[in-house]
């Protein structure tokens, strides 16, 4: 101890003992000494974005009585390894614990684990929320086909009625697991450690303020079958029927992503066309098991946020691929109803920016372009450092020049019936909008040119001066 320190010896061999109550010996310091060295590499990183606060750590001892022993010669980093993380303090450093703990978990083995072939474990955190939790199951219960499954709950530390009432659904279904945990390990470590006791060769990542709807698990796993994506999620709705996420997407103007299209109506951004993007919400997220443990699953050190996108961009990094949206896969999603689920939203924020500042492609211009969609005005969320804002924009339908809406819908009409090989609906709807709106002529022109060659091998009809006599 620091010689200031002596005089409180025995309170701190006494405080060990009592909090410990086991031999410290080689192998404990040679554990403690390792995550003292980690953490001394990951220490900016983490006291930057206040995830471990040694100023809240002092203040702990303070209160303890400790008043003359915290000086500031005093490393707090190394008190708390050796003798703060066996105490309250923990309190201190939540995402450091999970941090830690996460590389408890024997990923290696878990690479290597012979799963049930074609079985899907469904796995779903669960803190509090009985009832919202046992609709969830219901609704999976009525509505899964196509694949034996088992649904693994975590009880990341709930209350006793909770805890009674997750326990009794293991004897209304059959198949159904529950993972205690003494205490809150949130989203990230909480699927972790639900994942490191699945036995399916896939698995679903799954919000339990979600309820499924009939014959939405086997477009999932069949997409992620095809080995070129990396995950996939389905249409998730708010409850009104419109559009809580399909994936998500990066704005040149902010670091964080965006769910697009949110509150819009299907039919309005064409939801219904399967997409590929580089990153999708952890709400409901299916993945192959051995591919989520290569990557050692979520990362802890964010507490509940960010840590689904950044997940998909490590998987991005490890397979080259992308994520799938399914729309023939619908749930719908009640959203957020866990309390205090944002209270880390800008330390999470502040992770994902250091990670990944250097390695986002800003893509949403691109589904917007596609979509025959421009942007109106960006809305910030009320973050006050740019670096760590994210974006929500409105947004029109195309307008070149003050062209009418309803011409444009046109447009779009036309297209969808060209690819689904409706050639006369979609020469008729090209021919229709190119006379209320003659800047689209060569446009038109140009696809209805493309229709007549794969009709008739001719492309000619790009010659025509059918639209160029009615200007």
């Amino acid at each position: 101890l620091h010689p200031a320190c002596r005089q409180h010896k025995k309170k701190y061999v006494l405080q060990i003992t009592e909090i410990k109550s086991s031999v410290i010996n080689q192998s404990t310091s040679k554990n403690l000494c390792y995550s003292y060295f980690s953490l001394k590499d990951k220490y900016d990183l983490f006291s930057s974005a206040s995830l471990i606060n040694t100023g809240d750590y002092k203040d702990f001892l303070v209160g303890l009585g400790y008043e003359s022993c915290v000086l500031e010669k005093i490393d707090l980093i190394k008190h708390y390894l050796l003798i703060g993380q066996f105490s309250h303090g923990r309190k201190y450093s939540l995402a450091w614990d999970s941090y830690r703990e996460n590389g408890d978990i024997p990923w290696s083995s878990l690479v290597e684990k012979c799963r049930g072939k074609d079985l899907v474990s469904i796995i779903i955190p669960v803190h509090g929320q009985l009832e919202i939790t046992k609709e969830c199951v219901k609704s999976l219960y009525e509505n899964t086909s196509g694949y034996d499954y088992e649904v693994i709950l975590v009880d990341n530390g709930s209350d006793k009625v909770t805890e009674n009432g997750l326990i009794s659904l293991t004897y209304q279904y059959s198949n159904v697991r529950v993972i205690r945990q003494a205490e809150n390990k949130n989203f990230s470590l909480g699927s972790n450690l639900g994942f490191a006791e699945a036995e399916g060769e896939y698995c679903v990542f799954l919000n339990n303020d979600t309820q499924v709807t009939p014959g939405w698990l086997a477009p999932l796993i069949a997409r992620i079958k095809k080995n070129d994506v990396f995950a996939a999620q389905p249409l998730l709705l708010y409850p009104d029927g419109t559009i809580q996420c399909i994936g998500i997407v990066f704005n040149e103007k902010a670091n964080i992503g965006y769910p697009i299209y949110q509150g819009l109506d299907v039919d309005y951004c064409n939801a219904q066309r399967p997409r590929l993007f580089q990153a999708i919400t952890g709400a409901c997220m299916a993945i192959k098991s051995k591919l989520f443990a290569q990557v050692h699953g979520f990362d802890p050190i964010y507490i509940n946020g960010q840590e689904d996108i950044d997940l998909c961009l490590r998987l991005k990094l490890l397979t080259r691929n992308k994520a799938a949206y399914v729309p023939e896969s619908k749930l719908f999603h009640f959203e957020s109803k866990t309390p205090g689920r944002s209270k880390y939203r800008l330390e999470n924020r502040y992770v994902f920016y250091h990670y990944w500042r250097e390695m986002v492609q800003h893509d949403d211009y691109y589904f917007y372009e596609e979509d025959m969609f421009e942007t109106v005005k960006l809305f910030f969320d009320t973050v006050n450092n740019p670096i760590i804002r994210s974006v929500k924009p409105s947004l029109t339908i195309y307008n070149r020049r003050n062209q009418s809406m309803d011409s444009m819908l046109k447009i779009k009409t036309a297209n969808t019936y060209f690819k689904e090989k409706r050639y006369e609906e979609a020469i008729e709807m090209y021919k229709m909008a190119a006379q209320e709106i003659p800047d689209l002529t060569d446009y038109v022109l140009f696809n209805i040119s493309l229709i007549n060659l794969e009709l008739y091998g001719d492309f000619s009809y790009l010659n025509s001066t059918f639209f160029r006599g009615s200007e």
